[in-house]
């Protein structure tokens, strides 16, 4: 099939799939990413390979703008009170969730799959457990129109957990070449990913600095979006030159913008017009990437995963919650807002798989992640809606 008709099948099933999943009282997300599964390779082959590999560049600028808008969900007038909560939450649930993954999956793969370096193999799905997939939450809260103490911790939790998970990463990988190596440069690898943040945080704050200022001498709705998509991808593509995550990159873009007073609401009303078109691409697209063959690939394993994931995440939230003095409503239901799982767990994986030292485990976490990736998209925007809905903070006529 011609690339186009593919990209053009891709949306318009998609869409169907959203409907579909309403009718039913799903979240669009959900239709999107099983129609994406059902085009897929895996099944009918409709989306092939090829199509994919073509598609490549899609999925990044879609991560753009969704970052962007986790920070311009940020609004400090709105976090009010919220800022302790979301601090705490974040410290906690990531940690938590890093401790419990490698503890329990540890014994398992020492004393039942009995592969080599147990210890470093469960750090590393240790860490990749703190990343939270921000897009499907954002999905959600953006159809359902959530709004409330709930959804902006959720927001504040999301936004930070990919620079705790790349924290976590780089321990972890300090503490493997410590392990296998003996290496005495630690504290040079763990000061390296923080430099990292800190680059794209400030990369992110000057670009918004300089751009709410452009905006001054834009007067159409044309204009903002042409302006800030453009001015969103440049940053993105300058982050990714200068090796650091143009996710932070552009999270701190928005964060700057939403708080700037000088930026009117009509900057950030253009983006939430194109974003039901972009969610419908990513998602359908993100079901047509995953194979079915990973859910049969290390089953025990990905169920292990999931659950001492999901469980290090519940306590951590109820802990850090706890300590801040959170809303009850924070403490009852944000876990189940962080269960999706996807594109940077993935990338961490990819990541891992190209460090000479450790590419063995990196191939059997790519299988995992990938395998447990399947059941978190589909069942994440479920477990967020539920969240929200539990929490009185979904619109009546959503």
């Amino acid at each position: 099939m011609n690339i186009f008709a593919a990209l053009g099948l891709l949306l318009l099933i998609g869409y169907v799939g959203g409907r579909l999943a309403n009718r039913i009282n799903l979240p669009r997300v959900s239709g999107y990413l099983f129609l994406g599964v059902l085009l897929s390779p895996s099944l009918l082959n409709i989306i092939t390979n090829e199509h994919i590999e073509a598609f490549n560049l899609i999925p990044d600028f879609i991560l753009f703008i969704i970052a962007f808008t986790i920070g311009g969900g940020l609004k400090m007038r709105e976090l009010k009170g919220l800022q302790k909560s979301i601090f705490y939450i974040t410290a906690f649930e990531a940690s938590l969730a890093f401790i419990m993954v490698t503890a329990g999956l540890y014994p398992v793969l020492r004393h039942v799959l009995k592969i080599d370096d147990p210890f470093i193999t469960a750090l590393f799905f240790g860490a990749i457990a703190s990343a939270t997939a921000p897009a499907a939450t954002i999905a959600v809260i953006r159809e359902y129109r959530a709004k409330g103490p709930l959804t902006q911790t959720l927001l504040g939790v999301v936004a930070l957990d990919d620079a705790a998970a790349l924290i976590n990463y780089s321990i972890a990988l300090s503490l493997a070449y410590m392990i296998k190596t003996e290496s005495s440069a630690v504290f040079k690898m763990l000061a390296e990913p923080i430099k990292d943040i800190f680059l794209a945080l400030a990369l992110g704050l000057l670009a918004g600095f300089l751009l709410s200022r452009a905006l001054s001498a834009v007067k159409t709705r044309y204009g903002y979006l042409t302006v800030i998509v453009g001015a969103i991808t440049l940053l993105g593509g300058l982050a990714n030159h200068l090796g650091t995550s143009p996710l932070l990159a552009n999270m701190a873009l928005g964060f700057y913008m939403t708080n700037d007073r000088r930026v009117p609401r009509t900057a950030f009303n253009v983006i939430d017009e194109i974003e039901p078109t972009l969610f419908v691409v990513f998602f359908t697209l993100a079901g047509a990437h995953l194979e079915l063959k990973n859910l049969l690939h290390g089953t025990l394993i990905i169920f292990l995963y999931i659950i001492l994931r999901l469980l290090g995440k519940a306590i951590g939230v109820l802990t850090g919650g706890a300590a801040s003095n959170a809303p009850k409503t924070v403490r009852k239901y944000l876990a189940l807002g962080l269960a999706p799982q996807a594109g940077v767990a993935i990338g961490l994986a990819l990541l891992l798989n190209q460090e000479a030292n450790f590419s063995g485990q990196g191939r059997f976490i790519i299988d995992v992640i990938i395998g447990s990736t399947v059941i978190y998209e589909l069942t994440g925007p479920l477990l967020a809606k539920l969240a929200l809905t539990k929490a009185g903070e979904v619109k009546e006529n959503a």
